[in-house]
This record gives C-alpha cells, sequence and structure tokens, in this order.
C-alpha cells in the first residue's frame, strides 16, 4: 500500500478547477440518494410467526388455545387482551406461557397489529421478566418472540422495550443451549437496532455483535443463519454510522458469508460490507485484507439483483477511497464488468456503474488510462445521448473527473470520442453541482486546447462553439449561483474573447 505522504501529494497537486473533498462529498450525497431509494427494496424490521408450541423439543407439551381460531385473532382475542396480562402475575409456569402464546397470536397478523394496545397493556415489562425464566425454556422463547413482534412497531414501542431492561437478557439469551430461543433472541436484537442509530448502539454497547458472532461460529443451522446474517446486517446500518471498533470484528465472519450458499445470507453480507465500506478508510482496509474484492466483483454480474446492487454499492465505496482501493477493484477486473453492466436495461443498475467509474476516474493518470483503454467512453458518450438525466448526471461526473484529472493525451481521447458535445447538453442540467462538474470538464479541456493550438486556433473551442457551448456559456452568466457565473464568464473571456467582440461589433 503507497504511504499517506503519496496520497496527501497527490491531493494537493489536484488541479484548481476540482476539489477532492469536493467529488468525496459528492460520493456521499449519492450514497444517501442511493439508501433513501432502495430502502423500502431491503426488509430491515421481520415479523416472526408462530410460537413455543411449534417446537416441541423445547417441552414436550404441545399446547392447544382453546378460544383460537384464525377467525377470532382480531376482536374476540383483543377484548380479552386485559385477562391475558393478569393471568400472568403467577407463580404458574404453564398459566403464563399459555397466556404469552395468546399475545403473541394477537401479534401474527399481517393487517395492522394491536402493538399499541398491547404496550398500553404492560405487556413489555412481564415478557422483559420472562426472559430470566431459565426453568421455562418456552417461556423464553415466547417472550422472546413477543418483544420481537413489538420492535416491529414505531420507535415508542422499541423505547418500552428498551426501557423494560430486555436488550442485555436478550443478549445473553443469544448465547442459550436452545437454537430456537438464540433465534427470536437475535431476531428481537435486529428489529431493536433496526429502529435507528441510537438503538443499534445500544444493543452494540452490550456487546450483542460478539454473541451474535459466536452463534455464528457454532455451526448454525440454515435457518438461524439466515436471522444471523439479517441481523448482523442491521447491526452494521444507519446514518451516523455504528463506531468502527464495535463493527470491525466483523468483517471476517462477513468476508465468509459471501461464499455461502444460500443467496439470502450473501445479499445481507454484500449490504453489510456495504455499509461498512462507507464508515471510513481504515474499514475498508479490513475489507480488503479478508480477500473479498473478487468476489465482490464477480457478483457485480450476479443474476440475483439484490446481491447485484449491494456488490456494485460496496466496490463503489472501495474505490471512492484512496488509489491504492481503487487499484484493487480495477485489478480485481471491475471494468469490463462495469462495461457490460452499461448495457443493462435497469436505470439503477448503470446508474451505480457510472457512479462506481466516477471513484474511479478521480484517481491517478494510470487508472484513467485503465477505463481509457477498456473502452467505456465511446459508451459513455452514446448513454449522453438517450439516458435519463439521473444516469447522464453520474456520467458527467465521470468525464469530468478524468478531464480534470487526465494528462494532455487522455483529454485528447476524450474529445476524440465526442466528450465536448455531450458536456455542452450538460450545461443545461437542472442541476447547478452538474452544471458546475461541466463548467470545470470544459475548462479543462479548452486548456488542453490552449497548449496544443496550431496557428493560433484552439480547435477544441472550435469545437465547443460548434457544439452551441458558447452561448449556454453566455447565458451562465447571468446565473444566480455566483461560482457559475464567475467560472463560465472566466471561460468566454480567455477562449472566446476575440469572438464576443466580433459579435458586439455586429
Amino acid at each position: 500500500m503507497a504511504s499517506r505522504a503519496r496520497e496527501e501529494a497527490r491531493k494537493k497537486g489536484y488541479k484548481q478547477t476540482i476539489d477532492p473533498d469536493e467529488a468525496r462529498r459528492k460520493r456521499e450525497e449519492y450514497a444517501v440518494e442511493v439508501r433513501k431509494s432502495k430502502r423500502e427494496e431491503r426488509i430491515v424490521k421481520r415479523r416472526v410467526s408462530g410460537s413455543a408450541a411449534s417446537f416441541p423439543a423445547l417441552d414436550g407439551a404441545q399446547l392447544m388455545v382453546d378460544d383460537w381460531t384464525p377467525d377470532a385473532r382480531g376482536g374476540a382475542q383483543l377484548s380479552k387482551l386485559d385477562s391475558y396480562v393478569r393471568s400472568m402475575f403467577t407463580n404458574n409456569q404453564q398459566q403464563r406461557f399459555e397466556n404469552a402464546v395468546r399475545i403473541g397470536l394477537l401479534l401474527d397478523t399481517d393487517a395492522d397489529p394491536p402493538i399499541d394496545q398491547i404496550v398500553r397493556a404492560g405487556v413489555v415489562p412481564l415478557m422483559a421478566q420472562f426472559l430470566d425464566n431459565t426453568s421455562s425454556p418456552k417461556l423464553q422463547y415466547q417472550a422472546a418472540l413477543v418483544l420481537g413482534n413489538i420492535c416491529c412497531g414505531t420507535l415508542t414501542h422499541v423505547q418500552a422495550v428498551a426501557e423494560s431492561g430486555a436488550i442485555p437478557k436478550l443478549v445473553n439469551l443469544v448465547s442459550s443451549e436452545h437454537e430456537p430461543i438464540r433465534e427470536q433472541a437475535i431476531s428481537a436484537l435486529a428489529n431493536i437496532s433496526a429502529e435507528g442509530p441510537s438503538f443499534r448502539d445500544l444493543v452494540l454497547d452490550h456487546k450483542a455483535m460478539e454473541g451474535l458472532l459466536l452463534a455464528m461460529y457454532n455451526h448454525p443451522s440454515r435457518t438461524t443463519l439466515r436471522i444471523s446474517s439479517w441481523a448482523l446486517s442491521n447491526f452494521c446500518r444507519g446514518s451516523p454510522p455504528p463506531r468502527s471498533f464495535l463493527v470491525r470484528k466483523a468483517v471476517p465472519t462477513i468476508a465468509a458469508l459471501l461464499v455461502n450458499d444460500d443467496e439470502d445470507v450473501v445479499a445481507e453480507a454484500c449490504y453489510a460490507l456495504s455499509r461498512l465500506s462507507d464508515i471510513g478508510s481504515d474499514l475498508v482496509e479490513e475489507i480488503l485484507e479478508n480477500n473479498v474484492a473478487r468476489k465482490l466483483v464477480d457478483y457485480m454480474l450476479s443474476e440475483n439483483q439484490i446481491v447485484q446492487r449491494w456488490s456494485i454499492r460496496t466496490v463503489g465505496s472501495i474505490a471512492g477511497g484512496n488509489d491504492d482501493h481503487a487499484q484493487v477493484v480495477i485489478d480485481n477486473g471491475a471494468l469490463p464488468n462495469i462495461l457490460e453492466l452499461l448495457n443493462i436495461p435497469r436505470k439503477s443498475v448503470r446508474k451505480d456503474a457510472c457512479w462506481v467509474l466516477s471513484n474511479i476516474t478521480a484517481g491517478c493518470t494510470e487508472q484513467i488510462q485503465a477505463v481509457l483503454d477498456e473502452g467505456i467512453i465511446p459508451a459513455l458518450v452514446y448513454m449522453m445521448g438517450i439516458s435519463d438525466f439521473d444516469v447522464k448526471k453520474e456520467i458527467t461526473w465521470v468525464l469530468s473527473n478524468a478531464a480534470c484529472e487526465g494528462t494532455r493525451s487522455q483529454v485528447g481521447y476524450l474529445v476524440d470520442c465526442g466528450v465536448i458535445p455531450a458536456l455542452c447538453d450538460m450545461l443545461e442540467a437542472p442541476d447547478a453541482v452538474v452544471v458546475e462538474v461541466t463548467i470545470d470538464a470544459v475548462t479543462e479541456i479548452l486548456k488542453v486546447g490552449q497548449r496544443m493550438m496550431m496557428n493560433d486556433v484552439n480547435s477544441y473551442a472550435l469545437l465547443l462553439e460548434g457544439s452551441g457551448g458558447l452561448e449556454k456559456l453566455v447565458r451562465l452568466e447571468q446565473h444566480e449561483r455566483d461560482t457559475i457565473s464567475d467560472k463560465a464568464s472566466s471561460i468566454v473571456e480567455t477562449f472566446f474573447s476575440s469572438e464576443i467582440e466580433v459579435r458586439t461589433k455586429e
């Protein structure tokens, strides 16, 4: 790995028209946008169906709930809620268990479960108390199930569970000798963590990660592994992200999950890595040290859309670190896969692929050359003419980074591929940031043209004028954003003063 001194030297050498910190901020903004648009596509809370009666291994007895039928889950049983609660104030373990099951059945519905009524009835403290009841494993199981399903509700409901003292008890049950109990405890902790960063951190502060990793290490069943991988990804999610020292220890386990034969497990692992890779370069280093780069690059072409999406996101975040990280992405074959992704009909995939490219072209000239050598630029120029604005915006970042960081010959190649007309179109983009990024690219291209002038003619300036760019720049001199109007005026005065003078005389 290159030294920090080398990296800082490269950053200081950036051309004045583009700030590396601005490019990095752009990546963060993109990440927020992706998170918002994709949140509904990944289940962060899960309601558990069933009762301890389904697990005779916990207790030999099978429970028959005398007043329960599928049609009675609503008003009839809800009207008996207070009696169920009162009946649990007893030392009779079976009576406690049966009524805990009845309350669980009230929650076992897809249509508006009565979580609020159950919380207000005082169920949460009782269930938290039952978690300690080692003499009745089936009661522990049912209590964890009820609490986990309550946590599928609102922040207020999760807060009630947290204030009951249930979190450390659930963490203890992650180490239970009974696998069904471990599953319910893990599910409940995952639902609590999904409510937001403060609850996630509360769970992690109680050493839930350590318990979870141990449970995953001890040869769990397929079901437990699925639940555990989902919980693990929830422990890594949220903004602000978890403190790195709380999640760093999970990286080797997540890396191992990438080779699992269960696509659901792989999808959760990819999601977790995408979140960890956003935290900082130290965790990116940890991820790369676990030799996952090649697998992530391969998954960019996965037929499983969830696996594909989050592997692309992780690869993009890795490439957005420093030059060494971007080089790992290139060395593991990302560029041919990205070129293939550009031909996929789904807009979200093409947009994400271009975002990854923008992080690579923000690197050193050798990395820009790798993109050029792969034949990606002509494809991007073609896409600029047929794509929606969201995709064109990401392509603009790719081209701007390449123009601002590339060598004279690399900029010449961009021009030969038709970049100038494509950029001229983006001078009228509805996004001021994109307009400014476009102006930065145009400025650098014109500077190269100035250095390559023949017979006092800047051929790149002529091409820009012929593509309608000059008229658009003149209009941008009146833009409400000062940085845009100033940069547009600078281009016009520096490269087109004679043309403007002629027009004025006419």
